[in-house]
């Protein structure tokens, strides 16, 4: 479709341009003129010229690409003017005066061609004047609002063993649930029965809610705080604050490298990755930018290549280096948090300690630079500490960071520090790091603080640790790793060990793996040997290991494995191993998998010391007003209402989970939290006189809550009926149809119509094709069911 933009009253102005840049730079001197030459304003003699120019209504036609805009062209002696505000209409990058005339011809780099027979003009201008595109490659990531619904979740897992050199035990982990739009509140134990002694074993309870807008997550009651890499984590009986990324799947946290370039014509474009294509598309002439796929990570090579309509390629390749430890420019990711020090966490339900205080920082201060820093406070501790992170253009990560302690205890020696420096590296087919910690021997933090101040035996002496890994791909020989430690920790003995290991694969399935450790300055070394062996289809794995330990012990294995299928079923696995002492030692057990709940049992040990076991796990949900079993639900879940129709096929992903019971509900059991996953109904499973308003839906669901997924599926009272004339003839096909004032449809052919949506008593009216309307009245019976068929009606 052509706009046509009405005429400006002509005036006279000196064309100049707006300012562009390269993508990558912009110069000073380039920034202040498009022109190496600035045209020279128009004459008296060429305005008196341009008076009598001839104004013709043309299409203008952009480099190659018609703009759908018929403006006023000036035509005088085969030269053109327009408008400087129609210019900027058609985003070229003119200033001015908006109804002064700018000729083409003295515009750099602009070829003008007149095509009379379809009146358009074809301008040929720098692609750099054009609008520039962004292409976007992960179109898959978009930001979904996580639900939650209210219900409750108690997962459990029962564990029984008996053996002849111990009492027969049982054990029954549990974990409550309780959640809603307000956040979850969850609890999580262990009840232990050994012999004569019962007791109950609380591990943690907590409320935690997250803010998606803000990307804040908020935790109450017994927490384990965020920690930086080169600090440690404490559990505290408190309160915590912290920004959650994981609660936006959309959000990149790390930069990503934008790719640039310029197409003069209409042009296909692609993006190869390490020459692997990752995007093929079409741009349109001017420059544009490609954000890669985010799952792009370490060094690589990208190549972009722009091919236009008559052949011609152009190709610009650029190495990057992305690292996912480094955050976006501008991000900023911080966790504060306030409590009691938890004491004996395992062996004591409520065990704390002294309050204190921790919080972490990070904060993107350009794409290659990340600050961080960190604090630790209690009455008698203070730590404090900053790093960095450093991209090293494409030759990899460095991470460096400084920490000061000061203990006011009872050890005279009580300050000390932490030093952390660190090179990481990696592309496709290769990996190396290398890291050395140092601390003093007056450092502290709070990981430690406890056993000081109860006088446990801690020594505090200087600890290093220094580390050294690379890994090499080499395609069908396998892969290769080593490794070098050093460590001395706390005044113990100095370690070093080296380490080593191959990986091969044989054949399409088959695959060997090798590994070694040494300790330097002993004669102590341990190797394994592995083969592993898949058998195809559901037939199972055998596996089998020789192994020397550092005592010189060999010992030797031998593993089958069936697991359960995917749906439910049967699993097993048998082991037989001969111990380096010359014992053998067996082990097997099976298990049984429906939709409600896991049975295993087995029996483990050498010789007449047999342990026997038993156990079970699985789940009780309340929500929707009812409870279900499933297996245990380890993250988010999904309760899917098909509005109490029974037998309703239910997918996941496009995978079949299940029928709808007699209330009309299925419960999907494996939800991703936060990830905007497809639920829908098959709708020709419906009887005819059942429909589906809905028939899928893409819903998120909060971190460890459930949400009922709504498809009203109703019953729809319809009837077929042929619709006649008054002299019997059927009315002809496409006349509109409209019954009750509400519901519409047309006749087809031979006349028949299906109404939907109908009472016991009903008024249909249809205009026909010369716009005159006639009329009918019909009733049906709407408890009878099905599709009801009327035959002839007659309209009037």
């Amino acid at each position: 479709m052509r706009r046509i933009i009405p005429s400006r009253p002509l005036g006279i102005a000196l064309p100049t341009l707006s300012g562009l840049c390269a993508f990558a730079f912009c110069h000073p001197a380039q920034a202040a003129s498009h022109f190496d030459e600035i045209p020279a304003a128009l004459g008296s003699a060429e305005a008196g010229q341009a008076i009598h120019a001839v104004a013709l209504q043309l299409e203008i036609v952009i480099n190659g690409v018609p703009s759908g805009v018929i403006i006023p062209v000036w035509a005088n002696n085969g030269q053109f003017s327009i408008a400087a505000g129609d210019l900027r209409a058609l985003a070229l990058p003119v200033e001015g005066d908006p109804n002064a005339l700018i000729a083409l011809a003295q515009l750099p780099g602009v070829s003008v061609t007149y095509d009379a027979p379809n009146q358009r003009l074809n301008l040929q201008v720098p692609s750099a004047w054009l609008q520039n595109q962004t292409i976007t490659i992960d179109r898959g990531r978009r930001r979904v609002t996580a639900q939650s619904s209210t219900g409750a979740l108690f997962n459990y897992e029962l564990y029984a063993a008996d053996g002849p050199r111990s009492a027969p035990m049982v054990s029954l982990w549990n974990e409550l649930r309780l959640f809603g739009p307000m956040g979850m509140v969850s609890s999580t134990g262990v009840l232990r029965h050994n012999g004569s002694d019962t007791h109950y074993m609380r591990y943690d309870t907590r409320w935690t809610y997250s803010d998606q807008d803000s990307m804040v997550t908020y935790e109450a009651g017994d927490i384990a705080t965020r920690s930086l890499p080169w600090t440690s984590a404490i559990r505290l009986g408190g309160f915590q604050i912290s920004r959650d990324f994981s609660v936006r799947p959309d959000v990149v946290t790390y930069p990503v490298p934008a790719f640039a370039g310029e197409a003069a014509l209409p042009s296909a474009v692609e993006l190869f990755i390490d020459n692997h294509q990752a995007f093929g598309g079409k741009v349109q002439p001017g420059p544009f930018t490609m954000t890669p796929l985010p799952q792009m990570n370490g060094a690589g090579q990208a190549s972009v290549v722009v091919t236009d309509a008559l052949g011609r390629q152009v190709t610009t390749t650029v190495p990057f280096y992305v690292s996912s430890t480094l955050l976006r420019a501008g991000l900023t990711d911080y966790a504060a948090s306030v409590g009691i020090v938890r004491q004996s966490y395992g062996l004591r339900s409520f065990d704390y300690g002294q309050l204190a205080a921790s919080g972490s920082f990070r904060h993107g201060l350009t794409d290659a630079i990340t600050l961080e820093g960190h604090l630790e406070a209690t009455k008698s501790l203070v730590v404090g500490g900053a790093g960095t992170v450093f991209r090293l253009g494409v030759l990899g990560i460095i991470n460096a960071a400084f920490s000061y302690s000061r203990h006011g205890g009872r050890d005279d020696r009580g300050s000390g520090s932490q030093i952390v420096i660190g090179y990481q590296y990696q592309r496709r087919n290769f990996t190396f790091a290398a890291n050395h910690t140092r601390q003093s021997a007056g450092f502290t933090d709070l990981a430690m603080i406890d056993r000081l101040d109860r006088n446990e035996n801690f020594e505090r002496r200087r600890s290093e640790m220094t580390s050294v890994s690379a890994s090499l791909a080499l395609g069908k020989f396998g892969s290769l790793g080593a490794g070098y430690i050093d460590a001395r920790w706390r005044g113990e003995k100095r370690i070093r060990l080296v380490n080593a290991s191959w990986s091969l694969p044989i054949g399409r399935s088959i695959n060997l793996f090798a590994s070694g450790t040494y300790e330097v300055g002993s004669d102590n070394w341990a190797g394994s040997l592995n083969l592993l062996i898949p058998l195809g289809g559901s037939r199972g794995t055998v596996s089998s290991n020789i192994v020397r330990d550092d005592d010189g012990q060999i010992s030797s294995r031998i593993d089958y494995t069936r697991s359960v299928p995917t749906h439910g079923g049967l699993g097993w696995s048998a082991s037989l191993a001969r111990l380096g002492d010359g014992d053998i030692y067996a082990d097997g057990d099976l298990t049984w998998r429906t939709a409600d709940i896991e049975l295993r049992g087995g029996a483990y040990g050498s010789g007449g010391d047999i342990t026997r076991w038993l156990g079970a796990s699985g789940s009780l949900v309340w929500m929707d007003g009812d409870m279900f079993t499933a297996n245990r639900i380890s993250d988010a879940f999904a309760l899917v209402s098909t509005g109490g129709t029974k037998g309703v096929p239910v997918y996941y992903e496009n995978q079949m989970v299940g029928r709808s019971n007699a209330d009309g509900h299925v419960l999907v059991p494996w939800a991703s939290a936060y990830y905007p996953a497809k639920y829908a109904v098959d709708p020709l499973a419906l009887s005819d006189d059942m429909t589906a308003d809905v028939v899928s839906r893409n819903i998120a669901i909060r971190r460890g809550s459930g949400y009922v997924v709504d498809f009203p599926i109703r019953r729809m009272v319809a009837a077929r009926m042929i619709a006649t004339a008054a002299d019997g003839t059927p009315l002809p096909v496409g006349s509109a149809v409209r019954v009750n004032d509400s519901s519409s449809t047309y006749v087809g052919w031979d006349g028949v119509v299906f109404a939907e949506d109908l009472a016991a008593s009903n008024e249909m009216a249809v205009t026909l094709r010369d716009g005159s309307v006639c009329r009918a009245s019909f009733a049906i019976d709407i408890n009878a069911g099905g599709i009801a068929d009327l035959g002839t009606v007659p309209c009037r």
